[in-house]
Formats: C-alpha cells, structure tokens, sequence
C-alpha cells in the first residue's frame, strides 16, 4: 500500500475510510484501552522515552478533550491519569521531560473547579507543586522542569478555588523568584503567570495598597506589587527590565486600581533609572510608559504621566527618542501639544539635513526644536550615526501625514517636500553648501539604505494643498533615479513602484502623455535590457500597472503604440531567467487589452500556449494560466468566439503540468470560463450551456483533478464542482429540462479510475452501474461531493497522526522492550 499512497491515491483511500478516522476531540474506545499502557510506559524509568514532539501532541489531545469535559469526567473515566501523575511525582527522579509533562497535564486537568478538587483530594496537586514535591527533587535544576511547573500552573488558575490554592500555598514568591530565572523561557513564563494573576484580579477594596495586606487572591496581587516597587529601586537591571515587560503585559487588562499601584511604583523610580545609564533597562521603561499612556492615566493634560513623558522626549538619546515620540504621537486621547512635540522629535533629523542645504524650511516642519539641538547635529556630522537616524526619523514619517492635529497646515506638503529634499541629496541632484552640507552630502550620497527608507516615507499621494506643481516635482525626482545607472536594483524597484502610485494622481492628462511620451517610456526601454535580471522584471511590472490604470484613456493606445514597447516585451519572451519571463508574460497580457483587437489577442494567445507547452520553468507557465483568466474576465466579449480553440488548448495542458500550483490555476481558469458559460440563462435555461460545457469536455477535465496527488489540485476541483452542482440544484427548482442534458462518463479515464479506487463490486459499494451515463446534476450527486471536500480539508497525515496512532506510537516502547530479545 506504500506505493499507491506516494503516487496520489491519498484522497480516495481516505474518503473510502473517513467514517474509520479517530478525530482529536473524541476518545473512542481503542484510546481509552491504550491509555493505561501509554501511562505506564510513560511513568516507568526504564522505558525509552518517546521525544519531545509526542508528549507535546498528547497536551494538545488533552486540552482538546477538556474543552469538550471536565477534567473531572476525564479522571473518573480514566483513574490511570491520576496513578500516572501520583506515580511520577512520588518518585521525584523521574526524567525532566516526563516531569514537566506530567506538571503541565496537571494543570490542564485542574483547570475546571470538579478536576481541581479530585486532585487536590488525592494529593496530587500537592506533590506536583508543592514545596515537598517536585520543587525538592533533583530534576528542579532542570530549565524544563521549571518552566513545565510555571505553565502547570497557568493552566490551573482559571477559577476561584485555584487562585485561592496558588496564594495560600505561598507560590507567588517562587514565581517572583523564577522571574529573572537564568533560562529565558522559564523566565518568560514565569512573567506571562504573574501578568495573568494581576489581570484577573477582582476589583480591590479602596484602601488596598502593597503596603496593607487584604487577604487571599487580592492579597497575592499586592505581593506581586509590592515585589514591582522594590525591583524597581534595586541596581539589578535584569530584575528591573523583568518587572518592567511585566507592567507592559498588565496594564491596561487589569483593575484601574492595580494600574494605579503599579503606576506609583514606577513613577518613583523612573527618574533615577533613566539616569543611571542602564541602556538595557532603558527601552523596557519607554515600552512601559507608552502601555500605561494607553489608560485613562494619560487622559489629562496636567497629570504626572504626560509631565514624565514630556521631560523624557528632551532628555532621551535620538535613537531612542524617535520610537518613543512615534508611539506618543500615535495616542489619539493625548494631548496635543505632547503629540506635537513628539513629531517635532520624529522630524529633527530631517530638519538637520534641510538646515545643511542652506535651503528656506518648509512651513510648520519643526517650529522649535526638542531638547540640545547641538547633541543631533554632532551625530548627523557622522556617516553611520546620520545614516541610522535619517532611516529611523523616514520609517515614521509616513504615519504621520494621515494624523490629524500634528502639523499646522499644509501638513503633507511640508513632510513631503523633505523627503523629496533627501532623496535629491542622496541621488547627488542636489548639492548642499557649507561645511555642515558637505558632511551630510558624504553621509548620504549614494546610499541605498536611506534611498530606500526615503522612497518608502514619500509613500503614496493624498489630499495635497500644493496643487498640480507637487506630484510633478515627485515624478521630476522619480526620473532622475530611474535614469541613474548606479542606483541600486533594490532602490530601482521601490521608485518604479512610486511612480505607479503617483502618476495616476496627476490631473492634467496631456502632462501624462508628455511625460510618458519624453521621459518614462524612453527610461523603461533602457532599464528593460539592463543587465540585472532584478531591473528588468521591476520594468515589466510598472508597464503592467500602468496598463491597468491608464487602459480605459483613449491617450495611452496612442502613447503605447508609437512607444515600439510591445516589440521589447515580445523579445522578453526569451529572457533568460524565468521570473523576467514571466512578468512579460503577464505585461503582455494587461498590454493586449489596451487596443482590445481579435486578431491580436489570437496570435498572443497561441504564443502563449507555445510557451505553456515548452517552458522548462513553472513561473512562465503559472502566468500564462493567469493571463487566460484575466482575459475571461476583462474582455468577456472575446472568448467564446476568438479565444475558444486556445483556451481548451491551455485547458488541456495545464491538466497534465507538473507543477501543482499550474493545475491550481488551470482549475480556476475553467471555474472563470464555467461562470461566464453558464451566466445568467434567464427563461432559456441552463441547457445550451451545459452542452457547450460538455461538448468542451470540461467537466471531465475537471472531474479528472479529484484524484489529482496534490491536495490542493483535487481540493479546488471539489470546490469548482459543489459550486456547480450547486447552481443546477437551484436551477432544477425553477424550471425542468435540464435532464435532456446527459453525461455519459463511461469510457473517461477519471471515471474508471475512481470506479477502482471506490470498490468495484462492492456490496454498496461502486459497482458496474455506480457511474453511468445520466444527468449532470445526478452524475454531480453521484460523486458524492460534500464528503469528499470533508476529507480533502484535513491534513494529509491525519490518519497516520491521529490519537490512536500516537498512543501506540507511545506505547511501542513497552513492546520493543518486551521483544528486544527476539533479535537473537
């Protein structure tokens, strides 16, 4: 059976047997008799343990079993569960992995208030995280020990009993403990616990604070607070970065009154950490001070928070600064002169680089400048400190044009001008004066990295009060870098791509012409033989857009066809590498349309079924399917009466390709030219169209992709025939005739495959009559459609990987064990 499973008879085996498979949400009978074996294998020493990626498969068994019952039921059905767990924590030397198993199915089964008290009744709980239990043994030393315990109990704390249990047993403090563990998984499991103890924290009494115990869960909440206060103020950076991420993870979820708490702790610290030049601790601050920015604590304008947040944008480096103010900008409830102050931070590099141009600033850039002016000049004076700043203010450029509030007006206009100024300084266009502009001009000429963070900050056009003059500067600046031959491949893609969006903002039609005419089509032909591969796909693909957009004008037919373009795409054809193929295929394709004519579409299209039939590579082959259905739904006029011999010729081709994702394409072709048959038949009925679909044997090409090997090959021709059978169900209830349309599958390839593969002879099962000549929609029926989409849809190892499987998987260990001795 090996062998017909590799060669593609996955999908009909596992529909002849779906009603056999054992999903993960179920126990049957054949786990619950596994069970005790795999619990005793497991809990014995001396077994060969199965590996990680088992014990994790059986966790997610079990928490899809307890989210369907109770861990209760689960114990009380399955009493080896709770010898398992007895046995394994009794012996306290039992391996790290079984132990940390064993500590995180504890939790899970403790998870419902009837699971917790069975375990808690019996001890269990007790010696799985009590002190005289695992934390006693030898195994604790082990990072997974550690971190099975913590998740163990994260599992656990989902009621009120369980919470109880955590804080009277005195666990906060070793979880407090565990948070700066020397393992960062532990370490991280251990903040994400104490993050889900604070925000599930009932609402406090008023006068709770961490200096007044209050008694059970809420008592527990303070302890954790106090602890927040005191690692704050200790020198030890990795206590206060841990404490920190914690205050990020909390607040925000919590009670207003544990914000409030923790917010006091950090509020009397935060001046004498930003001071101690502990940069590790540092950035953990900032991140929770912008989380806290994110409560009603930053709703007024006079409160501590935007003071602290106010001095802190003054005071901080500029490399840490900029994402600070970015997040401070983005606070929509802040108040407006914080948020315009941080822009003025976010903007400061680029205002550094206009003052070394010796140009007048743009209106409302950076009115007055935050914190010592002269520290930021001296780092933009140096190449690599400029460069990373410049790139660091242009990657939050682009958010702000869209916030409102910000800037006074013409908000876009003065943003963009800046970013036009770099990229000119960067490209050599523009020459700065002075000393301080020869510096920057050596820092930025030439590099690809702020040519790139530049052209993605110009972004796209939008409501811009400088009038028709701007996007045509931004087009004059997106030129010169196409005309540049040193630009960067990288850097030629993102300005191609800029020029796409902001040619089409442009309202003034004969300047479009002109400037495609004079200065763009010129550049493309040159850059569509340049001799990087990279350049000329980026060309073929602003040539697709611009067919896209432009198409429908009555200029661009005329513009193209004097262009001598179509030529050159033509020749890319025979680019030598296949993803420049492909993009001229799809170029092609889009530039076909633009003058729409029969005769040319005919001869592209034959040219296209040549390259599907030849071409060695699968990226030409997958856009000439593409191209076909673009062409089904764009000129739909044309199909049916010029396209129809190389449209069945693509059809029958892309059935037998290679390439799995070429027959994906082929299926969404026939479904797009399926639709456009059936359309809407009005009084006439489905009947002519159904016998075009036939006589095109088109449904039994497509009938042929259900047993295709490739999962999402026969999962789209499923779908593409339960879409059909479908709208002939409908059509059957309004009106008849449909049956004197018959399918007469007998002697197909596809037919007689699956007559096989369903049991020919079979009691019930495909016998000589199963599929027959008949009606399209009773031979639809037949197939037996819906289940077979049922079984396509699981994974294609969910027979081989299902529980039972597992399970023996598992308890294979005793029996390789037990007949070890049979090799000799």
């Amino acid at each position: 059976m090996g062998l017909p499973l590799l060669n593609g008879w996955i999908p009909v085996l596992c529909f002849r047997n779906r009603l056999t498979v054992t999903h993960w949400r179920t126990m049957d009978s054949q786990c619950a008799e596994l069970l005790p074996l795999v619990c005793a294998v497991l809990s014995d020493p001396r077994q060969s343990l199965p590996d990680d990626t088992c014990l994790e498969k059986l966790l997610d068994w079990f928490t899809e079993l307890t989210g369907r019952v109770s861990g209760l039921s689960l114990l009380q059905l399955h009493p080896c569960l709770t010898d398992f767990m007895s046995a394994v924590f009794k012996q306290k030397s039992s391996e790290p992995v079984i132990l940390s198993f064993s500590l995180r199915l504890a939790g899970q089964l403790a998870a419902s208030e009837e699971g917790f008290s069975f375990l808690e009744h019996r001890g269990v709980l007790d010696r799985a995280f009590g002190a005289q239990g695992v934390r006693g043994a030898a195994p604790w030393s082990e990072a997974t020990v550690r971190s099975g315990w913590v998740r163990g109990l994260g599992g656990m704390l989902q009621h009120t009993p369980a919470r109880h249990f955590f804080h009277n047993h005195g666990y906060t403090a070793v979880v407090l403990d565990l948070q700066t563990d020397m393992s960062l998984f532990v370490a991280a499991a251990a903040n994400q616990l104490l993050a889900q103890i604070l925000i599930s924290t009932p609402s406090l009494p008023g006068h709770a604070s961490p200096e007044n115990g209050i008694g059970g869960v809420e008592d527990g909440t303070v302890e954790i607070v106090r602890h927040v206060g005191e690692a704050l103020c200790s020198e030890d950076p990795l206590r206060s970065g841990q404490v920190l991420r914690l205050v990020g993870l909390t607040v925000g979820r919590c009670p207003q009154q544990v914000t409030e708490m923790l917010w006091q702790r950090m509020q009397a610290a935060t001046e004498r950490m930003m001071g101690n030049s502990q940069h590790s601790v540092q950035q953990p601050l900032l991140d929770a001070l912008l989380a806290v920015a994110r409560t009603a604590l930053f709703s007024s304008a006079d409160s501590s928070l935007v003071a602290l947040m106010d001095g802190l944008l003054g005071t901080l480096s500029p490399k840490q600064a900029i994402p600070f103010a970015s997040g401070i900008a983005r606070l929509q409830d802040g108040p407006a002169a914080l948020r315009r102050k941080a822009t003025a931070v976010i903007l400061q590099p680029l205002d550094c680089i206009l003052a070394a141009t010796d140009q007048q600033h743009p209106a409302g850039l950076v009115q007055e400048f935050v914190g010592e002016r002269s520290v930021l000049e001296e780092q933009m004076s140096r190449k690599a400190s400029c460069v990373s700043l410049l790139c660091l203010a242009l990657s939050h450029t682009q958010q702000l044009s869209s916030l409102q509030g910000l800037f006074p007006d013409p908000p876009a206009t003065a943003l963009l001008r800046c970013v036009l100024t770099v990229l000119k300084l960067s490209s050599g266009v523009a020459m700065p004066c002075g000393p301080a502009g020869a510096s920057v001009l050596t820092s930025l000429i030439g590099s690809s990295r702020v040519q790139r963070s530049a052209l993605d900050a110009l972004g796209g056009p939008g409501p811009c009060p400088g009038g028709a003059e701007v996007p045509a500067e931004v087009l004059a600046v997106l030129l010169e870098y196409l005309r540049n031959p040193g630009v960067d491949s990288s850097v030629l893609k993102k300005a191609m791509q800029a020029v796409s969006r902001w040619l089409c903002f442009c309202s003034d039609s004969a300047a479009i012409w002109l400037f495609l005419n004079e200065d763009l089509i010129p550049v493309l032909k040159k850059r569509l033989c340049d001799v990087r591969w990279e350049v000329r796909d980026s060309a073929l693909e602003l040539l697709t857009q611009l067919a896209e957009q432009l198409r429908e004008k009555p200029g661009f037919r005329t513009v193209l066809s004097g262009s001598g373009l179509p030529v050159l795409l033509l020749s890319s054809l025979s680019d030598p590498e296949s993803y420049v193929r492909a993009s001229a295929i799809t170029a092609l394709g889009q530039v076909a349309l633009v003058s729409a004519l029969a005769q040319e579409l005919q001869d592209l299209a034959l040219r296209f079924v040549e390259i599907l039939a030849q071409d060695s590579e699968g990226f030409p082959r997958r856009a000439v399917i593409r191209v076909f259905s673009m062409w089904l739904t764009q000129c739909p006029p044309l199909p049916a009466q010029d396209l129809e011999a190389p449209t069945l010729a693509v059809l029958a081709l892309g059935a037998k390709d290679l390439d799995w994702e070429v027959k994906v394409h082929t299926l969404e072709l026939a479904e797009t030219w399926m639709e456009q048959t059936l359309g809407d038949w009005g009084t006439s009925g489905p009947v002519e169209p159904l016998q075009k679909l036939l006589r095109w044997k088109l449904l039994d090409g497509v009938c042929e992709a259900l047993d295709d090997c490739d999962r999402p090959v026969a999962r789209k021709a499923c779908s593409v025939l339960l879409a059909l059978k479908g709208l002939l169900s409908r059509a059957a209830g309004l009106q008849g005739g449909m049956d004197s349309v018959t399918w007469d599958p007998a002697g197909q390839r596809w037919a007689e495959e699956l007559r096989q593969r369903r049991g020919a002879g079979e009691s019930g099962g495909a016998g000589p009559g199963w599929l027959r000549r008949g009606g399209v929609l009773e031979v639809l029926s037949v197939l037996e459609l819906e289940a077979l989409q049922e079984t396509l849809g699981q994974s294609s190892d969910h027979v081989q990987n299902s529980p039972r499987s597992l399970l023996e998987d598992i308890a294979a260990a005793r029996a390789s064990e037990d007949n070890a001795v049979d090799c000799y």
